[in-house]
């Protein structure tokens, strides 16, 4: 039972993202998708749930509008990077910063560091 239930869940999800991107696309908004880089994925691992839920609420609004938090130095004139940073508040336990750069030709969000205060 549990396995069918875990199977349920994984396809309601996908098909949850589906509608909502789909959605995103009759309202003549663009779809940009964010990424996690390969550090971060690893960071990710190591918070805890709350804080990890948090981040995870990041990524999920930065497909909708990736022009958050403030801009920092860039050297590619092709792209911008930006941090969001997050409040012990909002994280339930330390504070974040979500450093990403987003890519307006290719309309995606490479989060490349998430970087965990004390």
């Amino acid at each position: 039972m549990k396995d069918w239930f875990a199977r349920w869940t994984v396809a309601f999800g996908v098909y949850a993202r589906f509608t909502e991107t789909a959605a995103q696309a009759r309202r003549g908004r663009p779809v940009t998708h964010a990424f996690f880089s390969d550090p971060a994925e690893k960071i990710l691992t190591e918070l805890s749930p709350t804080e990890r839920a948090a981040v995870k609420s990041v990524r999920r609004s930065l497909e909708d509008g990736p022009a958050q938090g403030r801009g920092l130095p860039d050297a590619d004139p092709r792209s911008e990077s930006r941090v969001v940073v997050l409040l012990p508040e909002q994280t339930g336990g330390r504070g974040i910063s979500v450093v990403y750069r987003y890519c307006q030709g290719l309309n995606a969000v490479l989060i490349l560091w998430l970087i965990a205060g004390p």
